[in-house]
């Protein structure tokens, strides 16, 4: 089981990526994303594509395993002659370029298991994942912050209210005492209106 963060590159694509990085690299309650068999992804040519890290992996002394098949009967150990490296390693990169006019976006994840409803709704103890807003923020990105649909509204302008102690007194007297008393007359006057006619 492998967890990642956002990286500091995704930081800026879209709203949802900016909250998946907050809460992904909170000091004190990180979130995680969690990919149950992650491979690591690595560019080894250039094809005109702007690349963008998203995800990462949390243990920097992680490898890609080589040489192991067996994981349940054998140990994997790291051995540096095979081309094994310990590092951070990337689980989830961004692509873009210009093509023909237009835009063209891809994703490219080391793991589809992340996006499964088992790994959505899994609960671990000690691990708080954020897959599904992962899978959220992904959307967001490839449809150019057309879905999900942004229902969220900026905060109002009149959010605060500023009043002394003397104007509040009266506020209170107005409220609990002669507002009701006029409310009462006014019943009592309509009461006996209605009993002359």
């Amino acid at each position: 089981m492998f967890l990642c963060r956002a990286t500091d590159e995704a930081k800026g694509l879209s709203k949802l990526w900016d909250d998946l990085y907050v809460k992904t690299n909170h000091p004190e309650w990180p979130y995680s994303i969690v990919m149950p068999e992650a491979s690591a992804i690595e560019q080894v040519e250039d094809k005109g594509f702007r690349v963008i890290p998203l995800l990462i992996g949390r243990d920097p002394s992680s490898w890609n395993e080589l040489e192991t098949i067996d994981f349940v009967n054998e140990t994997p150990l790291l051995n540096p002659n095979v081309g094994e490296q310990a590092g951070t390693k990337t689980t989830m990169v961004a692509l873009e370029r210009q093509q023909a006019g237009k835009e063209q976006r891809i994703v490219v994840v080391g793991d589809a298991d992340a996006f499964s409803m088992g790994e959505v709704m899994a609960s671990r103890r000690g691990i708080l994942s954020i897959n599904g807003g992962l899978i959220m923020s992904m959307f967001e990105w490839l449809s150019y912050g057309e879905l999900p649909v942004d229902t969220s509204r900026p905060d109002p302008i009149d959010n605060n209210l500023t009043i002394g102690a003397e104007a509040a007194g009266n506020v209170k007297t107005i409220l609990q005492w002669i507002l009701p008393v006029l409310i009462l007359l006014g019943g009592v006057l309509l009461l006996f209106r209605r009993k002359g006619k």
